[in-house]
């Protein structure tokens, strides 16, 4: 039998190691405090595409790592998934919060809902129209990620808000 000799440098596993980098790189950039904007414009100085002549350390920090990752066959396509889903992220929680400040409520109500993420509060949520129970929420949200966290209390609100009739009023309870 005839053994094929030519070099193939494919390791083992190569999508578990690009997850693995990735999740080094996402520890890197929520470590460093980076926003998708510093790491976005660090992937275009890296990529050579930037308009931007700022000499931000802060940036080429960022810059720096990329590049290193790509010398090392990091797939370059990675970090605009990666770019992409941080700022989902961080459009949730901006998201969140606009939507709780413009609700119909005092502000003690709307601290209350603020406070269920930002402080990480299991409990109950109870929406009450015009003073009746109207929906009951048990709130158990130690592990959840912020942003599905914020995603999810979303729902939970514009699903509540929905079923108000036009000119009865509304209130949350959250117990803890």
């Amino acid at each position: 039998m005839k053994e094929n000799n030519f070099p193939i440098n494919i390791p083992m596993n190569s999508e578990t190691l690009i997850e693995e980098r990735l999740k080094q790189f996402s520890l890197f950039v929520k470590a460093g405090g980076y926003t998708p904007d510093q790491v976005r414009e660090a992937y275009y100085q890296a990529m050579g595409v930037s308009d931007d002549k700022n000499e931000d350390e802060t940036i080429k920090t960022i810059a720096t790592e990329m590049e290193s990752m790509i010398a090392d066959r990091f797939p370059v396509n990675r970090f605009v998934v990666f770019i992409e889903k941080e700022q989902e992220r961080e459009d949730a929680m901006k998201a969140y919060m606009t939507y709780v400040e413009n609700l119909q409520l005092s502000q003690k109500e709307k601290n209350m809902l603020l406070s269920i993420l930002k402080k990480r509060r299991n409990g109950e949520l109870e929406f009450l129209i015009d003073g009746k129970p109207s929906v009951r929420v048990d709130l158990e949200i130690e592990n959840a990620p912020d942003t599905d966290l914020a995603i999810e209390l979303l729902k939970i609100f514009k699903q509540c808000i929905d079923k108000v009739p036009a000119g009865e009023k509304y209130e949350f309870i959250f117990t803890c």
